[in-house]
């Protein structure tokens, strides 16, 4: 009777967790940087409000290391929560419907330019929030050699794009 229990509870365990896999984000996303393609399903979610900042964020983030790279994905949208139909504009700046986009690739950080025109899809796909980043380009950032706490945009650059669950 006992190892009834047990094994009735191991099943009851693992139904569980499969269920709590199927109702979770548990979809693949894929990036490409420079042609390269990155697919995981490894994106971590948080909706806050960043102290002392004015300016809520609901982001995204993977770390991971792919294709012999160190790979460092940061997305969200400056909104309290992920959107899940409209256009955001993928832009530097802090500014309430924007989207955000930055990579750190084997150490260099790279960021979205300040003259940016690309565009983040939002749309609702069985019942999760789907996002497709237009093609677009990431500057390098490097030290500020007349400032060490901030970075300036260097000549290099990665080409991105993504759909991102």
């Amino acid at each position: 009777m006992k190892i009834y229990r047990y094994k009735m509870a191991l099943l009851a365990l693992i139904a569980l967790g499969f269920i709590a896999c199927s109702k979770s984000r548990n979809r693949k996303s894929t990036f490409y940087i420079n042609g390269i393609e990155y697919e995981t399903r490894k994106f971590e979610y948080s909706e806050t409000d960043r102290v002392g900042t004015g300016h809520e964020l609901a982001d995204m983030v993977y770390s991971g290391k792919q294709h012999e790279s160190d790979i460092y994905v940061g997305f969200g949208f400056y909104l309290p929560y992920f959107p899940k139909a409209g256009q955001f504009p993928l832009r530097r700046y802090k500014q309430s419907g924007n989207a955000v986009l930055g990579i750190i690739l084997d150490k260099e950080m790279y960021l979205v330019p300040s003259h940016n025109t690309s565009i983040v899809w939002a749309t609702e796909e069985d019942g999760l929030g789907k996002y497709v980043i237009e093609p677009t380009w990431l500057r390098i950032q490097l030290p500020d050699p007349n400032d060490s706490s901030k970075a300036i945009e260097g000549n290099d650059s990665i080409h991105f794009s993504a759909i991102i669950y």
